[in-house]
């Protein structure tokens, strides 16, 4: 063989070892395992494959790459979200020694007050509707739950059985939400009377079906509730408008409005009391007014009381003394004596120093007060002299709004407003930690890292000015110098070459050298006679943001700043700007505007893109982030191909400000919360960032190709690198890949918490395994598999339109039967006409019309009416005696009432023509004739009446005829010629 053909198959055979090699190394990565998994091993492949979080950070994540969208698959998926909301004290409820408190945003805060005087927060930020950042409202007590209402109607329950481990109670997952706003919840007795804002004025649940909520009963007029009360079987109920509605609640599963009062003034009740037959009603504008209940449904109003302020809680002192604590909407207290309602006392008042907070809720115990104060957080008083009362200690709420972040290294610096700023280290961005919250008891809007020294912070202060801080231990940040800005409010900073650009509210620029950090001094100042709203610095030149502008301003010269040029074409509320690479943009009431700034003193603008978000924008790399929900990111070196991505983003609240991490963004959402977010390249709700830990395919939904997807076997803890579909580590009899089709949770065996386990439900009920109601009829599914022998996928089982619940709860008939007293008649149709439908009454006539009701059902008549058509004519008379119809009060349709027929001409009612003279009997009446006479019809008697007009005339006729032929022929011939 020639030398050439054998190199050639050298190479050949060469090429083809490196590519089957290559070939091989690749499928060991890829190569997906079908194998059947033995629910045994599961936990021990889980443990092979889970790594140590810290270990692999500081192994995986030491270079600075970023990670760079390519495709429009790449979504966002949370990676972690840190919840350091402002607390909103709404609501207090006290069991034993232990003080439960709704603190809006913040969750559940639970405190141990068994020393009244010194009591301690063991529970706090408990986050009690998993996933969300809803406000908490209000809150109640019942075995061993707190019962909790969200802001937007979202019920749910927390274990505190161990109030120093507060357990979500795992059928709160999903709620019993409406959808609306919260109203206001009272459980007396196992009973949880919920007033909502829309829909439903009033729903009652029984609790007693742990954990499943049941309702009962529910009434609606489509009226926004917002405080109910309750004397024994009567509900008060304050409602938007001031209207008091009065409804009768003896009968939980069909409560009735009983009446409804108009609280004259009062557009809104904030609260609602009873004690001693008197209901106080704490309104908006007019005060609080006191009915006498004396007679519970008719409320009589004795007396009002009013101090100027907007009053929004009342709670009494004790039972024996009619001493009554008035919270009121600037923070305060009014003690009032209402032993005479028609003329109240004010006898004491307790008023914060500066004002703050609302009075949302009082609750007094063992001579101690307890304040829900809003944004005041809890305040607790000794009130042992009622009249003054005296502050034993506060739990104030925080009050930050994070609105600007800024990253390095592995630490998060944020501006969190009126409580200063925060330091996070972000190194594990699953696992956010607080290095510190340093309050600088100032409004802190804005900071910056130094760019020469890395340990100095740059902190900008609405009502102040600047403070510098060395942050060599970010755990203790110092503050070593201040620069006050007299007369005007600072905004933002930009810091450049040992200076700081502060932007003020009403004059422009400050420029501070910071060179010496200890000694910053000023070294100009820019006027300008409207507001700037945002800057942005590219080489010397400052682009500021005004109403509808964007003046350049050369700061080459940082002792001699000059204007050189004004962007104002067309511009409408330039809201956000930022700039790179020769390139402003500007976010312009939800347009974005590019222009080029190649030559500063005369931009052009080159794109304008609509239908963008208006929210805050930053450039990382080759990328514009938008910071709106979703979030957009354009590809700024493709800007005419307009490379344009929107990315989904789970909501946790609005944008406030965001930085670029190693492969994640990090997000402030105003009141301290913090969402980090990573890209997801194969949009499986995992972020890649996640993925690696997990060491799953980034690209690909289902590493293991066993029919689950990533997302839900990391959320069950299930294996995601081995095929695990056909394993069932909950024993429920459903494998983990008929769990995933069904939406179930793998690791739960009866995930609707219905007392049947998913697989029964599922294989041989066909029940619905994730909802304890399959037919939704109000009887949960082991209820009327295990207790009624109902069917669960048939709210009727019957088929007698009634539902399961009400024939078995309201009706007390039979489910199974029909016809529960077997007389014939169905039990809606005996409910429907006011029968009993427990009760054989079929053979009775209830309207005294010769029918029985059963023959009315038959013949489907009012059993309660005796005379259905109205006719005059009993039913039964129609039915049994004359044959007649009684729906039709004529049945032969001869204009002619049966009753008219049969009673007065005493005709035919079968027949429209009685005599067959073919006229109706109608017609013959009318015409006078005999309609049961067949020769006497109209046509008859008009020959005979014509006969009679016609003989007497030709007799007439004959007679002059024969009369005047007797005169010629005899008279005359007798009668003399000459006498003639």
């Amino acid at each position: 063989m020639p030398n050439g053909k054998l190199r050639k198959l050298l190479v050949f055979l060469l090429s083809l070892f490196i590519l089957t090699l290559y070939v091989s190394i690749f499928l060991q990565f890829t190569q997906k395992n079908y194998q059947k998994v033995d629910d045994s091993n599961t936990s021990s492949n889980q443990q092979n494959y889970l790594k140590n979080i810290d270990s692999f950070f500081s192994n995986k994540f030491n270079s600075k790459s970023l990670f760079t969208p390519l495709d429009n698959d790449t979504q966002l998926s949370e990676l972690c979200y840190f919840d350091q909301n402002q607390g909103y004290t709404y609501d207090l409820c006290q069991v034993d020694d232990f003080l439960y408190v709704a603190n809006g945003e913040n969750g559940l805060d639970i405190y141990d007050i068994s020393n009244r005087s010194s009591p301690i927060k063991i529970a706090t930020n408990y986050d009690c509707i998993f996933g969300s950042n809803e406000e908490l409202r209000k809150i109640d007590f019942y075995n061993n739950y707190i019962y909790t209402l969200s802001k937007f109607g979202v019920l749910h329950r927390v274990n505190v059985s161990n109030p120093n481990n507060p357990q979500q109670d795992k059928w709160g997952l999903g709620g019993v939400g409406k959808g609306s706003p919260s109203g206001d919840l009272k459980i007396i007795n196992g009973t949880l009377y919920w007033g909502s804002y829309y829909g439903k004025d009033l729903s009652i649940y029984d609790l007693s079906y742990s954990p499943l909520f049941r309702e009962r009963g529910s009434y609606t007029n489509q009226q926004y509730s917002n405080e109910i009360t309750l004397l024994e079987k009567i509900a008060y109920i304050g409602q938007t408008g001031g209207k008091l509605s009065i409804i009768n609640v003896s009968n939980i599963d069909c409560p009735t409005l009983i009446k409804t009062y108009e609280t004259v003034g009062n557009p809104y009740i904030y609260d609602l009391l009873i004690k001693n037959h008197l209901l106080f009603v704490v309104g908006s504008l007019d005060g609080i007014d006191i009915f006498d209940i004396t007679n519970p449904i008719a409320p009589v109003k004795v007396g009002n009381y009013s101090s100027g302020k907007r009053l929004l809680s009342i709670s009494p002192l004790n039972e024996e003394q009619n001493i009554y604590f008035i919270g009121n909407d600037q923070g305060g207290v009014e003690i009032i004596d209402f032993s005479n309602p028609s003329v109240p006392i004010k006898i004491g008042e307790y008023q914060n120093v500066d004002g703050e907070g609302q009075i949302e809720s009082l609750l007094v115990s063992d001579n101690i007060l307890y304040l829900a104060a809003g944004r005041g957080g809890l305040q607790i008083f000794d009130i042992q002299n009622y009249s003054h009362p005296m502050k034993i200690t506060e739990f104030r709420n925080n009050e930050g709004v994070a609105n600007k972040v800024v990253l390095s290294e592995d630490i998060a610096f944020i501006a969190n407003g009126k409580a200063g700023f925060r330091i996070e280290n972000i190194s594990n961005p699953f696992d956010i930690k607080i290095l510190c919250d340093f309050s600088t008891q100032k409004e802190v809007v804005d900071l910056a890292l130094s760019q020469i020294n890395s340990d100095l912070l740059f902190v900008v202060e609405k009502n102040f000015g600047l403070e510098i801080f060395d942050i060599s231990n970010p755990l203790s940040p110092q503050n070593i110098s201040q620069f006050p800005i007299e007369n005007h409010l600072v905004e933002s900073l930009i810091v450049e070459n040992g200076l700081i650009y502060l932007l003020l509210d009403s004059a422009g620029l400050e420029i501070i050298n910071v060179t010496t950090p200890t000694s910053p001094h000023k070294i100009n100042q820019f006027f300008v006679d409207e507001s700037f709203r945002e800057f942005c610095l590219q080489n010397d030149y400052l682009f500021c943001s005004t109403a509808d502008e964007i003046k350049i301003i050369n700061i080459s010269i940082p002792t001699d700043p000059i204007e050189i040029g004004v962007i104002n074409s067309n511009l409408a509320n330039p809201s956000s700007l930022t700039i790179a690479n020769d390139l402003l943009f500007i976010n312009d009431e939800g347009e974005l505007i590019i222009y080029n700034i190649t030559i500063i003193g005369a931009p052009f603008v080159i794109k304008k893109i609509t239908g963008i978000p208006i929210a805050k924008m930053f450039i990382e790399g080759n990328y514009l982030y938008i910071l709106s929900d979703p979030i957009h990111i354009l590809n700024i070196t493709s800007i005419n191909g307009e490379e344009m991505f929107v990315l989904e983003i789970p909501y946790r609240g609005s944008i406030r400000g965001g930085a670029f991490g190693e492969r994640f963004i990090y997000c402030v959402l105003g009141k301290e919360d913090s969402l980090v977010l990573g890209f997801d390249r194969d949009g499986d709700r995992i972020a890649d960032l996640r993925e690696e830990l997990l060491e799953t395919n980034p690209y690909e939904e289902d590493t293991d190709q066993d029919g689950m997807s990533d997302y839900f076997e990391w959320l069950y803890s299930l294996n995601p690198l081995v095929n695990d579909s056909y394993s069932n580590p909950d024993n429920d009899g459903l494998t983990n890949i008929e769990e995933f089709s069904l939406f179930l949770n793998p690791r739960n065996p009866d995930t609707d918490f219905d007392r049947i386990k998913d697989g029964i439900e599922q294989n041989l009920y066909g029940t619905k395994p994730y909802h304890p109601d399959s037919d939704r009829d109000r009887l949960f599914d082991f209820e009327e598999i295990q207790i009624f022998d109902t069917n669960p996928l048939n709210e009727d089982s019957d088929n007698d339109q009634l539902n399961d619940y009400n024939e078995i709860f309201l009706y007390l008939t039979d489910p199974l039967s029909n016809d529960s007293d077997s007389d014939g008649l169905p039990d809606s149709y005996e409910l429907k006409n006011d029968f009993n439908p427990l009760v054989a009454d079929s053979s009775d006539d209830s309207d005294n019309d010769g029918l029985t009701n059963l023959e009315e059902y038959h013949l489907e008549l009012n059993p309660w009416v005796a005379d259905y058509d109205g006719d005059g004519l009993l039913d039964g008379e129609e039915i049994h005696l004359y044959g007649t119809s009684p729906f039709d009060s004529d049945t032969d349709d001869d204009s002619l009432t049966d009753y008219q027929e049969v009673m007065e001409y005493q005709t035919n009612p079968l027949l429209a023509d009685s005599d067959g003279d073919q006229f109706s009997d109608a017609e013959e009446i009318s015409e006078g004739t005999d309609p049961n006479d067949p020769k006497d019809n109209p046509e008859i008697r008009s020959i005979k009446n014509m006969l009679s007009i016609i003989l007497p005339i030709f007799g007439g006729v004959l007679l002059i005829g024969l009369l005047w032929f007797i005169f010629k022929k005899v008279i005359r011939k007798k009668i003399p010629k000459n006498e003639v």
